[in-house]
């Protein structure tokens, strides 16, 4: 099987984490964890948050095989759910910090 030279998407979203998707599903999960303060929600949306992260792990060795060194090149420069440490990627690079010209 080979290889092809692969470019991932680095916007929007995008730019600050690799799965935005999943990020969205835990945060909403732990909002309602805490919405509903009932240790029944606490019991299954941890079980819902690992299954996530499992899957978010999942997916990446499937890309890895599928894409190899570009999909490797692409997890360097973009987190996977971390949305602070993709922030401060972002304005390290200056990619997502557009200056105005005086």
């Amino acid at each position: 099987m080979s290889k092809s030279r692969e470019t991932f998407v680095e916007s929007g979203t995008y730019a600050f984490v690799r799965h935005p998707e999943f990020l969205s599903h835990i945060l909403i999960i732990f909002a309602l964890i805490v919405i509903s303060q009932h240790w029944i929600s606490l019991a299954v949306g941890t079980i819902l948050i690992v299954l996530l992260c499992l899957a978010m792990v999942e997916e990446e060795r499937r890309n890895i095989e599928k894409f190899g060194d570009a999909y490797k090149d692409y997890m360097k420069r973009v987190p996977r759910i971390n949305l602070v440490a993709g922030i401060v990627g972002q304005m390290r690079s200056g990619r997502g910090n557009k200056r105005k010209s005086r």
